[in-house]
């Protein structure tokens, strides 16, 4: 059984440390995927983009020289796309997924890109504090190596692709009952998901039980 240790901020999970809860539900539910063989090469903290060289600011600006670190950005998760067809049957049913935000029913598009097979992810929680910064951030990776980075939200996204069927996932571990925001939700169900047929009536019933 993974051994699993949390703080207010970072979870340890699998012997891999990571920045939030949202970071290690997201992960679970790529295992999922990676071991339907419908993604591969997962990564966490892949190798960081570097954005803004180092500058140094000499006289007559300042007194004496000065030099201002360079900026560089990591994102929290690099994969592969592997079985392109059942991807795509899972990426269009998140197009059009209802969500539930500050008590109003909300539809969201939240389809994933991928450039060339590569999936670059952000998680984040429905509460980012540092929004601005990680927008400057994707804008910068996008103009300077041509690459998007998604922003995923697990709450939302599984909404429409179901909650991945681990307890570090699932359950409070203060409460060991079933986290309050996944409740009422199905557990994801990868052949289901990636079946044309299938996916169509969880896309239906998952409009249906939100509106």
């Amino acid at each position: 059984m993974a051994k699993r240790k949390q703080s207010s901020k970072k979870v340890l999970y699998n012997g891999i440390l990571f920045d939030s809860q949202n970071e290690v539900e997201f992960w679970c539910w790529c295992k999922e995927l990676e071991k339907h063989k419908i993604i591969s090469h997962l990564s966490f903290h892949p190798p960081s983009f570097k954005l803004i060289d180092k500058q140094s600011i000499t006289k007559p600006f300042y007194s004496s020289n000065r030099t201002l670190q360079g900026h560089i950005y990591t994102t929290d998760f690099k994969f592969k796309i592997a079985n392109r067809k059942k991807w795509n049957i899972m990426n269009d049913n998140l197009k059009c997924v209802y969500v539930i935000i500050k008590g109003k029913t909300v539809k969201k598009n939240l389809e994933i890109i991928d450039k060339g097979d590569w999936v670059y992810i952000d998680t984040k929680g429905k509460h980012n504090r540092n929004e601005r910064m990680f927008t400057v951030d994707i804008k910068l990776v996008l103009e300077q190596y041509e690459l998007f980075i998604n922003k995923v939200i697990p709450e939302y996204l599984f909404r429409s692709t179901g909650v991945p069927n681990y307890p570090e996932v699932i359950l409070s571990p203060v409460l060991g009952k079933r986290r309050k925001r996944y409740e009422g939700m199905n557990l994801m169900d990868v052949n289901k998901l990636t079946s044309i047929v299938e996916a169509n009536i969880n896309h239906n019933k998952n409009m249906k039980g939100i509106l």
